[in-house]
């Protein structure tokens, strides 16, 4: 069995958490006095914004990713990602709701969820962004990028 070398930490789970809510707002997705929305040019009609109500609130899906029999990444210690991600989408969602935001999860526990079907949670409770949170790693430790 190979070992790993622990990752350097570079930023905290705070600091990435901020980072992320910083750019959904600047983004517009947070401000419902954001300038007119844009139709988007898909290839399919599968990513269509779907309509919305004056002063509805926007909706923002987070996805945990992989869960159950899919554990992701392993880390050094043994932690596995499906648990990680699903933390970190947990802390996202708690601090998204608190400004006002509606925000769900495609998973609450530690159930594997095939992508069509995290797609299809998104799409049938109407999401305006649909988020995947992963948590990956590598053995490389001068990979960047």
């Amino acid at each position: 069995m190979s070992t790993f070398k622990p990752l350097k930490i570079l930023a905290s789970r705070r600091q990435v958490l901020k980072a992320g809510l910083a750019a959904i707002t600047l983004s517009g997705i947070a401000s419902p006095a954001s300038a007119k929305e844009q139709p988007l040019k898909t290839a399919n009609g599968h990513s269509k914004p779907a309509a919305k109500k004056k002063g509805a609130k926007r909706i923002v899906m987070l996805d945990p990713g992989h869960g159950g029999i899919d554990t992701g990444a392993i880390g050094h210690n043994g932690s596995e990602e499906k648990h990680v991600v699903l933390a970190i989408a947990k802390n996202v969602r708690s601090i998204l709701r608190s400004n006002g935001i509606d925000a769900r999860l495609t998973r609450t526990d530690d159930t594997f969820i095939p992508l069509y079907d995290r797609v299809e949670i998104a799409h049938k409770h109407g999401a305006d962004l649909f988020m995947s949170i992963h948590a990956d790693g590598f053995t490389n430790p001068s990979a960047a990028g």
